[in-house]
C-alpha cells in the first residue's frame, strides 16, 4: 500500500500536481496561516476562500518566483516548506 501511495502523493503528501507541486503546498501553508490567525478551521465563505486564494497567488508571483524560480526544483522539502512559511502576506 505505501508504495501505491508513494506514486501518488508529492514531496509535501499531498495529491501530486508535478507542475503546481510546490504552488499548492503554498497555498495549503498560506490557507492554514491564515485560518489559524483568525481561530478558524475553515472559511465562512467562498468569497473568503477566493480573497485568501488571491492573496496567495500574488505572494507567490511576486515574492517567490522572481527570487526562487531557477533553483525551486533543486530545493530540498524541508527548505521550501521553511521559505513557504516564512513569506509573509497581509491578510
Amino acid at each position: 500500500m505505501r508504495r501505491r501511495t508513494s506514486r501518488i502523493s508529492n514531496e509535501y503528501g499531498m495529491p501530486s500536481v508535478p507542475m503546481f507541486d510546490d504552488y499548492y503546498a503554498f497555498t495549503d501553508i498560506k490557507n492554514k496561516e491564515y485560518l489559524a490567525s483568525k481561530g478558524k478551521e475553515a472559511f465562512d465563505d467562498i468569497e473568503e476562500e477566493r480573497l485568501v486564494l488571491h492573496k496567495s497567488m500574488d505572494a507567490w508571483n511576486d515574492k517567490i518566483l522572481p527570487k526562487y524560480c531557477a533553483k525551486i526544483d533543486r530545493m530540498k522539502t524541508k527548505d521550501k516548506v521553511k521559505l513557504f512559511e516564512d513569506t509573509k502576506i497581509l491578510f
